[in-house]
């Protein structure tokens, strides 16, 4: 038994690695280390999200919400999986979602529309402001990054108060480089 033991132990600590599958399955993402980032609960994705964000709802596998606050306020991040047709382009899925806004939001102006690197690639972003409910005291602010990886669309979303948009900027790119989409294995029958 004494042979046994120090065997046994040595097996179970291999096994409780925060990078073990089977672990992460059972305790969730919460073992999710910052090299690796946060798998998507669809597992079509993954990113390194801002300290301080966490999953608001899991029952949309295509939609992951996370939450948190900037400076006491609060901060949404969204991320998106549509599907696009074959030839789809970022730019436009970045053309339906403006008129969308300029539909659908109070006041809402775009700021800039230019190319940003997302998981590598070129991508369409979109920035813009709508005030709150309507409220010109509360304008905010919304940023989308639109990824194309084949027949997925990726939506990027974040929306924050005006006054507090400059300090999450540098963690907008740091979500860009992180973003990683993942395939769907292709089932052999």
């Amino acid at each position: 038994m004494r042979a046994v033991l120090p065997m046994l132990l040595c097996f179970l600590a291999s096994e409780a690695r925060a990078d073990n599958p089977l672990l992460q399955q059972f305790m969730g993402n919460e073992l999710a280390t910052p090299e690796k980032g946060f798998l998507a609960p669809s597992g079509r994705f993954r990113v390194r999200i801002p300290q301080g964000f966490e999953l608001s709802d899991e029952s949309d596998l295509d939609t992951t919400i996370l939450v948190g606050d900037i400076s006491g306020q609060p901060a949404a991040l969204i991320i998106r999986r549509i599907d696009v047709v074959p030839g789809a382009s970022s730019s436009q899925l970045l053309l339906t979602t403006r008129d969308r806004y300029l539909a659908k939001l109070p006041h809402f102006t775009m700021l800039r529309q230019n190319a940003v690197k997302v998981a590598g690639r070129k991508c369409a972003r979109l920035i813009g402001r709508y005030d709150y409910q309507g409220n010109k005291g509360y304008p905010q602010i919304v940023e989308n990054a639109f990824v194309v990886d084949g027949a997925d669309g990726f939506v990027i979303h974040m929306e924050i108060q005006e006054g507090l948009y400059k300090a999450m900027a540098n963690e907008l790119l740091e979500i860009y480089k992180s973003f990683r989409p993942i395939a769907v294995a292709n089932s052999v029958q």
